[in-house]
């Protein structure tokens, strides 16, 4: 279910409301926000409902809805990857590989803004859920391999996303990847959260892991999406993006 409005059409106070019913009737839900809402978002819903909330009802974001997924049926184990391990290993990626890539012209000097923009290309590719295989096939393709300078890029960046990727695994694990793995475990495990109600409010667009993620969950649970989208400005260019994502959620 898709509800668009502005502030004062009353959406956020009606999903609280249909919240509180559910805590009453003890069934469990789930309110997702964007991860820097998700504390305010709890100091709200404490005000609104019941001492006894926290059996049914949490207040969570993406990444912690995986992470209690991974408690209750397995999933991504041992250390996270930082951001500052993430740069060295993509640095090391670069080195190793800058015999074979156009960007680095077999120099194996390898310059902080080069593992900075190679960086930015692979969340990128985590965003729109492609892999390095995905890529690699699509620079098969007829118009890519006619085009000397995109098929470069994109032969490039399937070696550097594949290598990266590998390295990282050996040792870490990858938050960018939870919601891809929450996905295939739920897929894994039709009958967990079965009946749970989930409310998603805060946002303006989705990754493509995300929108694999609700897809799943709409399949054996009720989902309810806030969009703050007024009816009176989904014209205005300002709104474009919601009303993109609105498109997206429909076409699930």
């Amino acid at each position: 279910k898709i509800i668009t409005g502005g502030i004062s059409a009353g959406a956020p106070a009606r999903i609280k409301a249909e919240i509180r019913t559910l805590v009453e009737a003890g069934k469990q839900s789930y309110l997702i926000v964007p991860e820097q809402q998700t504390v305010l978002a709890e100091s709200e819903m404490s005000r609104e409902l019941p001492t006894s909330a926290p059996i049914y009802f949490e207040a969570t974001n993406f990444t912690r809805l995986a992470n209690t997924t991974f408690r209750a049926l397995g999933g991504i184990t041992g250390e996270y990857c930082t951001a500052t391990k993430k740069a060295l290993i993509m640095w090391r990626t670069l080195t190793e590989l800058s015999p074979f890539l156009k960007m680095t012209e077999g120099k194996r000097e390898i310059s902080a803004g080069l593992v900075e923009r190679a960086m930015s290309a692979v969340s990128d590719m985590q965003i729109l859920g492609i892999d390095a295989e995905t890529l690699a096939e699509f620079a098969k393709h007829g118009e890519v391999a006619a085009d000397a300078r995109l098929l470069g890029k994109i032969s490039d960046l399937s070696k550097i996303y594949s290598l990266y990727r590998s390295l990282i695994s050996e040792k870490y694990s990858d938050n960018a990847d939870d919601i891809a793995v929450m996905t295939k475990k739920l897929e894994e495990n039709p009958d967990f959260l079965l009946g749970t109600e989930f409310f998603i409010e805060g946002f303006t667009s989705f990754t493509e892991p995300q929108y694999r993620l609700i897809s799943v969950l709409m399949k054996r649970c009720d989902v309810t999406v806030y969009l703050a989208l007024p009816k009176s400005m989904r014209d205005a260019f300002e709104y474009r993006e919601l009303v993109d994502t609105e498109q997206k959620l429909k076409n699930k």
